[in-house]
């Protein structure tokens, strides 16, 4: 092979040349696709990806590791914080294009070609490929494509200092959330019946919203428990604004509104963001300044960028994420989350047992840190969706979780995992066995009472009812959808197709005349049975409900990124790259299902959920009776 092209281009690379495609699946004789090279080698990227960043925290800079000089203060480091210890590909995209890098690395020591050309519009990916190259002494060029997609104001922003950024970014969030002061009273509850809950104020239930109730869904059924042990229920809330609570004010009144039934199924609610004040503010400026001051000195941090055995430096696409996790919004905001944390579990009187809904998300770190230092009693983290293989967040490298240090990783005492299939994700890759436990799945507890038996037979081999489910990504979404309308005009059989929106991302019937489909908003519980078909994006969880549900599935992998569904690996599954391949599959008869893996424990009764909040009564009444 004397010249291999690296293809970063919409356009079709052309079939008489040795083409390494940048994104997409499909190959041919002289095409090779990359992300189709990570996905059967996944498990290998997967683990030298983990790896690299429990190195690049443990790498010494002068005396001490990255990790010790980001430390603020005993026993917890900001680094934990960071978008490299996150590993969140929502947060952090450049992720996906460094496991691909790795990729690329192993080809070219394979393949051996003299000559690469890099087509492209990526500035910084091209600096790691020349790099590349000429550690490997292979002549590189870089045909530059023009970025249509660069907008001035996205240009103008990159000029602009981090610390000036940051700044703004904190007076966003101030003046978004500064109403959020004003709750009424802080009257948490204290003594061995009251347990605590970390959660977001969304996701609420519609109905019980509008009648002025809280009702959670990510906590489906485990309220109704707490509620009958005679428990009392604190909930430190996180707010984002979404639909149903569009501003701060109406989140205000809801949480006054709940606090005034505090004694009843209710509990106690606060934000967070209660506690923001002038003082915490001041605070923040000061600690970001020395933060910032700090990050001058650790320079040599570049060459950590450079995993062990390769030939590439990952600095030129990822310096900016550096950056912004040690001078810019991302530490800012990390570090206002540690002062409110702070506040809230000092304040917070005595808990025996708190949960917390567990992503790895930056906030969860200084959350357990604090829940800890303050003196709180057994601390659970509640997996409470799927746990998706490329989600990085919630793996780890086994020395990142098993090997003490002065800083470790802040982890609570245990994990609860809804399932076989998370357990299983978990412990693979070296979580320990001992500190999980089982529960139901509460956020699909009423898909449990979906009676299967409800689905319909495929009546008419030549018509099918297909039900789309769209993204919360707005750009998954159209894919799908054009994907969709390529499909359908080679199709022979009949479709009708009715689609459910995501409430983030809304799609009128008119954009897309020739699918001629319909709008739902009704509840997948209420739906489901009568469709025939599922079509989804690789990134909805809203797949899951389908799968569940019995129906046959299809999922569009989407040609700039790896599998993220939740059903990767799951038997049953239909995975399409381009629309030849949901032509085929919509051609064939899908009225047999085949046996499915049991993702979660789906007991309606939640057994293990009582069990979980009964030891918790049960030292209640043990503690009275002694009395």
């Amino acid at each position: 092979m004397e010249e291999v092209v690296v293809w970063d281009s919409p356009e079709t690379p052309v079939d008489t040349q040795w083409v390494y495609t940048w994104n997409g699946y499909a190959e041919s004789r002289h095409t090779f696709s990359l992300l189709k090279y990570v996905e059967n080698n996944d498990d290998r990227f997967r683990r030298r990806y983990l790896a690299w960043i429990h190195e690049l925290g443990e790498t010494r800079i002068g005396n001490s590791k990255l990790v010790d000089q980001l430390a603020l203060e005993q026993g917890f480091s900001i680094w934990w914080m960071s978008l490299f210890a996150e590993k969140s590909p929502w947060k952090q995209p450049v992720l996906m294009d460094a496991l691909r890098v790795f990729a690329l690395n192993e080809k070219l020591l394979e393949d051996k070609p003299t000559r690469l050309r890099f087509i492209s519009n990526n500035r910084d990916l091209h600096i790691v490929l020349k790099g590349l190259c000429r550690k490997l002494n292979i002549c590189y060029s870089w045909q530059q494509l023009r970025n249509n997609d660069s907008s001035i104001f996205k240009k103008l922003y990159t000029i602009i200092p981090y610390g000036v950024r940051a700044f703004a970014s904190l007076g966003r969030y101030a003046q978004q959330r500064w109403p959020l002061r004003r709750v009424e009273s802080h009257k948490w509850f204290s003594g061995d019946n009251a347990v605590f809950f970390c959660s977001y104020f969304f996701h609420l239930n519609p109905e019980q919203l509008k009648a002025g109730l809280f009702y959670s869904k990510y906590w489906e059924g485990v309220q109704d428990i707490v509620h009958q042990l005679g428990l009392s229920a604190n909930w430190l809330q996180l707010y984002y604004p979404h639909a149903a609570i569009p501003d701060a004010t109406t989140a205000l009144d809801k949480v006054n509104h709940f606090n005034q039934n505090r004694e009843t199924q209710q509990g106690f609610h606060l934000f967070l963001d209660s506690f923001l004040s002038w003082s915490v503010l001041l605070r923040v400026a000061g600690k970001f300044i020395k933060l910032s001051l700090r990050s001058f000195s650790l320079g040599e941090v570049r060459h950590a960028f450079v995993p062990a055995n390769t030939d590439f430096s990952l600095w030129p696409l990822m310096e900016k994420d550096w950056f912004d996790s040690v001078r810019g919004p991302v530490a800012i905001n990390n570090l206002l989350f540690m002062e409110l944390f702070n506040l809230a579990l000092k304040q917070l009187p005595y808990q025996k047992k708190g949960f917390f809904l567990y992503e790895n998300q930056n906030w969860e770190r200084p959350f357990i840190h604090y829940w800890h230092k303050h003196g709180h009693g057994k601390l659970i983290a509640v997996a409470h969706s799927t746990v998706r293989y490329w989600d990085l967040r919630y793996f780890f490298d086994e020395r990142t979780i098993n090997i003490p240090t002065s800083f470790p990783l802040p982890q609570g005492d245990l994990i609860a995992v809804n399932g076989k299939v998370a357990n299983r994700a978990l412990t693979e890759t070296g979580y320990p066995a001992e500190k999980i436990i089982e529960t139901e799945a509460q956020r699909y507890v009423e898909l449990g009472r979906l009676a299967v038996s409800k689905r319909k037979n495929i009546q008419d081999s030549n018509h099918i009812n297909l039900l789309v489910l769209g993204d919360y990504m707005p750009d998954g979404t159209i894919k799908m959808l054009v994907m969709l309308e390529k499909a359908m005009e080679v199709l022979k059989r009949r479709v009708s197709i009715t689609f459910k929106p995501h409430p983030n991302f809304m799609v009128a019937p008119e954009k897309f005349p020739s699918l001629n489909f319909k709008v739902t908003t009704r509840p997948l519980t209420e739906i489901l049975a009568d469709f025939d078909v599922a079509y989804t994006s690789n990134m909805t969880s809203a797949v899951v409900d389908a799968y569940i549900a019995q129906l046959p599935v299809i999922v569009m992998l989407d040609e700039t990124g790896l599998n993220f569904s939740p059903l990767r690996g799951n038997t049953g599954i239909h995975f399409v790259s381009a629309a030849p391949e949901l032509v085929k599959v919509l051609s064939e008869d899908n009225s047999e299902i085949s046996e499915r893996e049991e993702l979660f424990f789906m007991d309606t009764a939640l057994p293990k959920w009582r069990k979980l909040l009964e030891d918790e009564s049960a030292e209640q009444t043990n503690s009275q009776n002694k009395k």
